[in-house]
């Protein structure tokens, strides 16, 4: 910092300069966005310190949004909450645990009582789900049989299931539907899916995406599968992730096989996401934002830090055409939008904010860091063959 103090006011500047940016690209009609604003947008977010500033004012947005409608506690709350704050949450909960642990059990009569009205419960669903469920599942199932829906690239589908629930599929997305007394299977094959299930008891809704499943207890929520990861975000509800473990490695005749440990399921809250690789490896529990990730339904794709790799794996689910990536330019990390239906412009703004040349074969377009020679062979690969039927 100056003497003179000019530091804070080039910074102060500078956020202001990042809110009216932030401003224009979420609020701003689309029709104003011209070719020539976004190239200078892409110029002021290609220096360092104005990346800075608009990624750190990005995630104040998205707290404030995703906070500011707490409320506070009410008086009745607060008159009848024991917790002690001169000690740790974890240290009250232990404590509040034993005592409530030992408080006297119920009277004999109240237990027998209680163990009567729970065994006729558990009669009763019992019977619900062998009496009832063979007659009912024909109405709500529809024809027998999987049901396979498929997008195209700049697809997007929204699709009513046979009990009440909806999927809306984003580009190049395929599902694979199938229905059973036992479940609601789905199957996502690649592509991104917003599943918002209907809540029937006994009657569990599994999404099947890579090496792991996730089963929704009355929720919404999206995946994305790529080619080799699969991102669980919750909008609404509470869903169970669970992940396959590790792959087992090719053993040598003779080894012996180690038992490989399975990965404990996970729970999800609203707001909150999870990612899983084919390899087994499971990322942690991190906050996401509902109108953020849904914002591919409105023609717009969002991201906050996110490496260059993932970023063109979701883009390229909305474009005609294959985009690739090095290894080396897939590790930069970026924040800010893509309109689905402009990403050839922001292909082309890419090398003003990264050191990255953008190659187009013809096949496919690849984006890689100028030292990377040795990998524009695989720019020659075929291009990648995109269907649009939706298959029954």
């Amino acid at each position: 910092m100056s003497a003179g103090g000019e530091e804070p006011r080039v910074d102060a500047s500078r956020w202001l300069e990042a809110l009216e940016w932030h401003t224009t690209l979420c609020e701003a009609d689309k029709s104003a966005l011209t070719s020539s604003r976004l190239r200078a947008w892409q110029q002021w977010y290609g220096q360092p310190d104005n990346q800075r500033v608009f990624d750190q004012l990005s995630r104040l947005l998205t707290d404030h949004l995703r906070y500011g409608q707490c409320a506070n506690p009410s008086a009745a709350e607060l008159e009848t909450d024991r917790y002690d704050p001169s000690v740790s949450i974890k240290e009250w909960c232990n404590a509040h645990r034993v005592a409530t642990a030992k408080k006297a059990p119920p009277p004999a009569k109240t237990r027998w009582r209680n163990a009567s009205l729970a065994f006729l419960l558990a009669a009763a669903a019992l019977a619900g789900l062998l009496v009832l469920r063979p007659s009912w599942l024909p109405k709500v199932g529809g024809r027998p049989g999987p049901v396979v829906y498929q997008t195209g690239a700049e697809e997007l589908t929204k699709i009513s299931l046979p009990d009440g629930s909806t999927v809306t599929l984003g580009g190049h997305t395929k599902v694979r539907v199938d229905y059973t007394a036992r479940r609601r299977s789905i199957q996502l094959s690649f592509g991104e899916a917003w599943f918002q299930d209907r809540d029937i008891s006994n009657w569990p809704f599994v999404v099947t995406a890579g090496r792991g499943t996730i089963t929704a207890i009355g929720t919404a929520f999206l995946v994305n599968r790529d080619s080799d990861r699969v991102v669980v975000m919750v909008t609404a509800g509470t869903v169970e992730v669970s992940a396959e473990a590790r792959a087992r490695r090719l053993l040598a005749l003779g080894e012996t096989p180690v038992p490989v440990q399975p990965i404990p399921t996970i729970r999800l809250e609203r707001d909150q996401q999870l990612s899983y690789r084919d390899d087994g490896t499971v990322g942690r529990v991190t906050r996401s934002d509902a109108r953020s990730v849904t914002a591919w339904t409105r023609g717009l794709l969002v991201f906050d830090d996110a490496p260059l790799s993932d970023v063109i794996a979701n883009v390229d689910h909305y474009w005609s055409r294959h985009i690739l990536v090095s290894p080396a330019a897939g590790q930069l990390r970026f924040s800010g939008l893509v309109y689905e239906d402009r990403i050839q412009d922001w292909l082309d703004g890419l090398s003003r904010i990264f050191p990255v040349a953008i190659d187009d074969t013809g096949a496919n377009v690849c984006v890689r860091t100028p030292d990377s020679r040795s990998w524009q062979s695989q720019c020659s690969a075929p291009a990648r063959q995109i269907t649009s039927a939706h298959s029954p």
